[in-house]
């Protein structure tokens, strides 16, 4: 869990470098690329090379839609957020992920919402949005109001 904040954290730095050069598209796909080039000898220790051709078709549109938009379609939201906000404000839209996979659930597989969750919900929402908040930038002087 530390390594995945750790590479997290530093793609957000990195990234922000890359701006400088290129669009958000570009720097998702390097990183897509670099990290399926970086994951390929593990699969191929983990037998991909003989389960490949034993999948069946229903298996592979799972494969491929968790990859589009699992992987690269929310990848690319987030380097693209990294466009428009600081490192720290789209690291904190992390914890809405849960949130959202928890409402779908419920939408797409009738899962059962509970009080728990609504609350819990409403904790972290309040929270992104304090965080993300605007913040003031004038202060009064003491003693005199507005």
């Amino acid at each position: 869990m530390l390594v995945t904040a750790l590479c997290g954290a530093a793609y957000a730095v990195l990234a922000q470098r890359a701006f400088a050069r290129y669009d958000a598209l570009t720097v998702t796909t390097y990183a897509m690329v670099l990290g399926t080039l970086f994951l390929l000898p593990a699969a191929l220790v983990e037998g991909l090379v003989w389960v490949l051709p034993r999948l069946d078709l229903r298996t592979v549109a799972l494969l491929v839609f968790l990859g589009v938009f699992g992987g690269a379609l929310a990848f690319f939201l987030w380097t693209f957020a990294l466009t428009r906000l600081t490192p720290t404000q789209v690291a904190v839209y992390i914890n809405l992920n849960p949130l959202v996979a928890m409402v779908l659930a419920a939408a797409l597989l009738a899962e059962h919402l509970t009080l728990v969750f609504v609350a819990g919900f409403g904790v972290v929402l309040a929270g992104v949005l304090l965080v993300n908040w605007p913040r003031r930038t004038g202060v009064a002087p003491l003693g005199r109001s507005h």
